[in-house]
């Protein structure tokens, strides 16, 4: 009885446990899906294994057109050779894993500017993958570009103006100066 007690108490252990990692991938799922940042999951070969709403918002790509390709895809064709060559190094470890701020195209042409940083994920010591997190920054650039440019042109309108006070402040000064001597 009392080894019958035990075997049941590992069957439910092991449904507990079945039912928490299910809980578990659904709230993955949940996160994943719910991510205001472009995620992307490629695989050594820079395939595309998964990517969330906010990466097919970001680049204006289906899911048809990523998933299985080469994560290049989203670079102009040009380009896509030496993204997809600085990717295998960064995955054999012969470069560090950047983080970039740049300028993307999205499939309609538009540009966006972006932040983007990568992990790459190990099972056994071994790289299996690598995850790509992109934060759009283009509000926020562009609102931190455009205080500088009012800055740069207020210290222009302050120069200008001092430069435009000094002249008739200086012979306003001058005149008071001559006013003073000739009253004392």
């Amino acid at each position: 009885p009392a080894c019958m007690g035990r075997h049941r108490l590992r069957m439910v252990s092991a449904e507990v446990a079945g039912l928490l990692a299910v809980r578990d991938d659904v709230w993955l799922r949940a996160v994943w899906e719910a991510a205001s940042d472009a995620l992307a999951l490629s695989d050594p070969q820079g395939l595309v294994l998964d990517a969330n709403p906010a990466y097919y918002a970001l680049y204006g790509y289906t899911p048809e057109e990523v998933l299985g390709k080469s994560f290049a895809v989203i670079f102009p064709e040009d380009q896509r050779p030496w993204a997809e060559a600085q990717y295998l190094e960064v995955f054999r470890g012969a470069v560090p894993v950047p983080a970039y701020t740049a300028v993307v195209r999205r499939r309609d042409g538009s540009e966006r500017i972006v932040e983007a940083r990568a992990s790459l994920l190990e099972e056994d010591g071994r790289r299996v993958a690598l995850l790509s997190v992109v934060r759009d920054v283009t509000e926020t650039e562009l609102a931190r570009r455009g205080a500088a440019a009012a800055e740069r042109e207020r210290r222009t309108f302050l120069s200008s103006v001092s430069h435009d006070l000094k002249n008739p402040l200086a012979a306003i000064k001058g005149h008071a100066q001559l006013l003073r001597r000739a009253t004392t």
